[in-house]
């Protein structure tokens, strides 16, 4: 987490600048729940729930939403709608890897990572699956008041050439669903307004 404090700053202005930034959620924060908002009102918070797995709600102004569970905040393991806030067990689909979660890469900088995996869907379909996922350069992502470091993760399924964009933040240990496109498409992009502890007023 980085914030810029220029020196020629008044002293007020500069206690408050840091005062922001002290409020601005870190891995410590994580086991009570991290909320990120976007820009269509939605929020997403983010908990760990067992090693290399972080569970996501996401939850639109209706209540609607969803729940995945992400390998080393990354990498889908399991989705399932929810409805009113609560989980429809029914929609549950899962995928499976040739490795355990704490056994997937953590995204670097300027790495790669090809695995072949299966999928189950929500009616008990089974298909084989190869992904190829892609991180870029390291760089910097602000939300709010709030700076991070920020690895950009692009994921190819490459069954059907749909991509999505993930902006892993190495500091909170999880990453962003920021958008998805067709091969060659560009990507419909999720701005993020606000972040803090689950458990701050």
């Amino acid at each position: 987490m980085r914030h810029l404090l220029f020196f020629a700053c008044l002293l007020p202005l500069c206690s408050g600048a840091a005062y922001a930034q002290s409020a601005c959620p870190t891995v410590a924060d994580l086991p009570g729940g991290i909320v990120v908002v976007d820009d269509q009102d939605a929020t997403e918070t983010f908990y760990p729930l067992t090693p290399g797995v972080i569970r996501s709600d996401y939850l639109d102004t209706d209540g609607t939403g969803s729940r995945t569970l992400l390998g080393q905040g990354v990498y889908l393991l399991q989705y399932l709608y929810l409805e009113g806030g609560a989980p429809q067990v029914n929609t549950r689909a899962t995928t499976s890897y040739p490795m355990t979660p704490v056994d997937m890469p953590v995204p670097t900088p300027g790495g790669a990572w090809n695995t072949a995996f299966a999928s189950v869907s929500e009616t008990g379909r089974v298909s084989g699956e190869v992904l190829a996922a892609v991180f870029g350069d390291l760089s910097e992502l602000t939300i709010g008041a709030c700076s991070y470091d920020m690895i950009p993760v692009t994921i190819d399924y490459q069954s059907d050439g749909y991509q999505e964009l993930i902006y892993f933040l190495p500091q909170l240990g999880f990453g962003l669903f920021v958008g998805t496109r067709n091969v060659g498409e560009d990507f419909d992009l999720t701005t993020f307004l606000s972040i803090k502890a689950a458990n701050e007023e």
